[in-house]
């Protein structure tokens, strides 16, 4: 993956959060950037999104940019994750430590 405008260690960052986040849910990164809307593929896109969002601060356009989505979709995406409490499920504790 090679993300315009982002270091190549981020790129890498990227990736692993990915990866992570597939493994947890059962999917593929091509899973994830997808338009298929599983259930699996969705969850596993709101963790991201939240990850990005939330421990490296990354707006809703940039994340969209990422991903190729319209930021209103990345803010319901967050707002989902938070109702799903993804946080738990992705193993992120109170120190947010991750890749």
């Amino acid at each position: 993956m090679n993300i315009r405008g982002f270091t190549k260690d981020f790129n890498l960052k990227v990736e692993g959060i990915e990866s992570h986040c597939g493994s947890i849910f059962g999917v593929t990164s091509e899973d994830i950037h997808s338009r298929v809307r599983s259930s699996k593929n969705v969850i596993a896109r709101f963790g991201i999104w939240y990850i990005l969002s939330e421990i490296y601060k990354l707006s809703s356009v940039t994340i969209g940019e990422i991903y190729d989505r319209d930021h209103a979709t990345v803010l319901n995406g967050l707002k989902r994750a938070k109702a799903l409490n993804l946080e738990t499920k992705l193993g992120l504790g109170n120190d947010r430590k991750i890749l």
